[in-house]
């Protein structure tokens, strides 16, 4: 542990503060808030690699057009609905903090952070939240629309969940519910928001397969790291809560990959690098929540609970009508909810106290369920709403995305980096040359068999 420092706080028209931080803890919550940020490019990448390669730079895009959308917002007005601490309610904040005014030092959760370093570190948390909707849009949705709907989602829906769960007012904290990191305001929030905007979007006209593995893979890679920040960061603070959510957080994402990789080889035959992705990141979902506050063996039992869940959702929203593009409802949505259910089974009073659970008392086991419809039927209302405004719809037009809808944007990946090194072809012509070599498919680099279309289009001509 770091030592102690007096800072001290000067703003207009109010006398002078002197307050008192651990310099240790100060420069863990930096260090994690900085490496969290590289959960938005590797969303990206990730989305990238699971699209048509004429569709792969709107999808990095559409992340980093969030991140903007979302610091502003955060900046202006956002932080304060969420964390302003004269709310004389539980449900959202007031505009106490408005640009950041009155926050000062003292933090609203913790007296050895800076309350301006808090509020960098939820910053964070919102753009991530944002990061993985937008991967929605893919290959169907407009990058402006979606700006706008992320900047009305955000201070409509996330900030009044933020409010609940963080706020020292929130309804959700003082009525006991357990949430670590967010696996409500993160994970089933973004998951029911993305099935939410995929149903007023509509499927896409052609489903096709991933351009490549190695951007999914180099996105996992960057969402294995920031997400332990993210988690560990919630601690706030050096201290054997963030080592426990370390552990906890790396058990259940291994666990998860590793019966994901079995069931993807039962399934399939193949040994598959994008469900091992698609494995690790789910235990890493699944784990925001409790990770803090379970013991270590739990996250054994949760991430193969959460693989079982996951992957059979994930399997039927492939055979249903609603196109969960990335899988970010099946992972996201219905992997916070497992989350959250599991704290009322294996949160434990010997661990550190949880930031968003005072006294670590369960009050609810039904806590994802009691507040999925509300912001459900908000998220669709919101979607369907902004999608009649003149000018804003919502999805590009037909020939647009047959053509790939990097074409708005005038820009194109490496063919070298995105693609792999056979040519994707229709079912009706493609032969046995466009199957992939016997070594990758022994790997599982072709995702699925033959690298073929779902239906039938011939390639762009670039």
């Amino acid at each position: 542990m770091g030592s102690n420092v007096s800072l001290t706080y000067w703003e207009a028209g109010t006398p002078n503060a002197t307050v008192a931080f651990d310099t240790g803890d100060i420069a863990f919550v930096i260090s994690a808030t900085s490496i969290t940020v590289l959960m938005v490019p590797g969303l990206g990448l990730l989305y990238a690699g699971l699209v048509r390669k004429d569709a792969a730079v709107t999808s990095i895009w559409v992340c980093l057009i969030a991140a903007l959308a979302l610091a502003s917002q955060w900046f202006l007005f956002g932080y304060s609905l969420a964390f302003s601490e004269t709310a004389s309610n539980g449900f959202i904040g007031d505009y106490r903090h408005f640009v950041f005014a009155n926050i000062g030092l003292e933090s609203p959760v913790s007296p050895r952070i800076p309350g301006l370093l808090y509020a960098f570190f939820q910053m964070e948390v919102c753009i991530v939240t944002g990061a993985i909707i937008a991967g929605v849009v893919a290959e169907r949705g407009r990058p402006s629309p979606a700006a706008l709907f992320l900047l009305c989602w955000a201070t409509l829906v996330y900030c009044p969940m933020a409010c609940w769960t963080w706020s020292v007012n929130g309804w959700a904290r003082k009525w006991g519910v357990i949430d670590f990191a967010g696996g409500g305001p993160v994970e089933v929030n973004s998951g029911f928001t993305a099935l939410a905007y995929s149903w007023v979007l509509g499927p896409r006209h052609h489903r096709h397969l991933s351009s490549s593995t190695l951007p999914v893979a180099l996105g996992t890679s960057f969402l294995w790291l920031g997400w332990l920040d993210f988690n560990e960061g919630s601690a706030l603070g050096a201290s054997s809560q963030a080592l426990i959510t370390c552990w906890n957080t790396n058990a259940a994402a291994i666990s998860c990959a590793a019966l994901w990789v079995i069931l993807e080889k039962y399934r399939r035959r193949v040994w598959s690098l994008t469900g091992c992705c698609f494995g690790l990141i789910t235990g890493m979902i699944a784990s925001t929540s409790s990770a803090g506050v379970t013991p270590i063996w739990s996250s054994l039992i949760l991430g193969p609970v959460a693989a079982l869940i996951c992957h059979s959702v994930l399997r039927f929203m492939d055979g249903s009508g609603l196109d969960d593009t990335m899988g970010i409802f099946a992972m996201h949505g219905v992997g916070g909810c497992v989350g959250l259910v599991f704290n009322a089974i294996f949160a434990s009073d010997d661990t550190s106290s949880s930031p968003g659970a005072p006294d670590d008392k369960v009050q609810s086991v039904l806590f994802g369920h009691r507040y999925r419809q509300l912001y459900v039927q908000l998220a669709g209302l919101l979607a369907f709403a902004i999608n009649h405004i003149p000018g804003l719809q919502l999805r590009v037009a037909k020939d647009v995305e047959d053509l790939g809808i990097d074409q708005q944007l005038g820009e194109m990946p490496e063919a070298s980096f995105l693609t792999n090194r056979w040519t994707i072809q229709p079912i009706e012509t493609a032969t046995e040359s466009s199957t992939p070599r016997s070594e990758d498919t022994a790997v599982g680099v072709d995702d699925r068999p033959n690298a073929k279309c779902l239906d039938s289009i011939p390639p762009p001509n670039h």
